[in-house]
């Protein structure tokens, strides 16, 4: 019982680290594109 119980939340604790770490790197990567995007802009303006 013990185990079983150890093992699922080693799983959803597992799970959870990953989904923040893959949502961090969008978000990040997301973030880059649009300042990047920013940039671009500000430059043709100039």
């Amino acid at each position: 019982m013990v185990t079983t119980r150890w093992s699922r939340w080693i799983t959803t604790t597992t799970a959870a680290v990953w989904l923040v770490l893959i949502a961090a790197v969008v978000s990040t990567s997301h973030v880059y594109e649009v300042a990047r995007g920013v940039v671009a802009t500000r430059r043709c303006t100039y």
